[in-house]
């Protein structure tokens, strides 16, 4: 008699064995796991910020090729130069939409600033990782390029050990890019300051009164010059810059910055 109901029962139990496998229970997190061949543990993410080099920035009153009018009183020459200290930071923006396609789940990665999670040292060549959620990774080379890459993290493993999925990744779109984050801090103190005001025709020759203006007082403090130079010159060399002369009167002279 008990025969026919074990039988039955073990029939029911079959019946929906979807729900009662070891195979039903697999999420797939851990099918992406298995699927994760090749184990790697990440080195650390560069510094947060790097100096890397200082420039000298101009702020000029003229432009190549521009035609200048000066009247008496105004500057023929205004120059600033500022010292820029730039940086570059352990971080890199997404302009546009990403996504990583595997057979398992496509990846949708959003367009903003990404940290710099780890470094990738694999056959010979380094890329950039990045955090897509808690177990995803994904990756660039050193010039940002996505790469056909997932990385797999799994909770039990170190922080910085991954698997790569041996899956083919496809990237949308193709060529995506990442661009490094950079900064930089300019001086509020000039390093260079001075200034050549046009002072008209003074007895048949063009005048310029020349301003070397102590850093940082705005022309409050510094060395003075008065220049002179033939009524009929065609060319004016001021500070390294080159000027054709097109007029001049005790009124005004017009001015061609033809070489820097």
């Amino acid at each position: 008699m008990f025969k026919p109901v074990a039988a039955s029962v073990l029939l029911f139990l079959t019946a929906g064995c979807v729900l009662f496998t070891n195979t039903s229970l697999e999420t797939a997190d851990q099918t992406l796991f298995n699927q994760s061949a090749t184990e790697y543990d990440l080195q650390p993410p560069p510094p947060a910020t790097v100096f890397v080099g200082s420039e000298t920035v101009y702020q000029k009153n003229y432009k190549i090729n521009e035609r200048l009018v000066i009247k008496n009183g105004e500057s023929v020459l205004r120059v600033k130069a500022y010292r820029k200290h730039n940086y570059i930071h352990a971080k890199m923006r997404l302009e546009q939409e990403l996504i990583l396609k595997s057979k398992i789940e496509d990846f949708k990665i959003k367009p903003k600033e990404y940290p710099i999670y780890g470094i990738l040292n694999m056959r010979g060549e380094t890329f950039f990782v990045f955090v897509i959620d808690a177990k995803m990774r994904f990756v660039t080379n050193l010039d940002g390029v996505v790469q056909p890459i997932l990385l797999y993290h799994s909770l039990k493993s170190p922080e910085n050990r991954v698997n790569i999925i041996s899956d083919p990744i496809s990237v949308s779109p193709k060529g995506a890019y990442l661009t490094r984050i950079m900064s930089f801090r300019e001086e509020k103190i000039p390093s260079t300051d001075y200034e050549i005001i046009y002072e008209g025709i003074k007895d048949g020759k063009i005048t310029l009164f020349y301003k070397y203006a102590v850093p940082g007082t705005n022309g409050g403090k510094g060395s003075f010059d008065t220049y002179t130079y033939p009524l009929n010159t065609t060319m004016l060399s001021l500070k390294g810059v080159l000027f054709r002369v097109l007029r001049a009167d005790n009124e005004q002279i017009e001015l061609l910055p033809v070489q820097d």
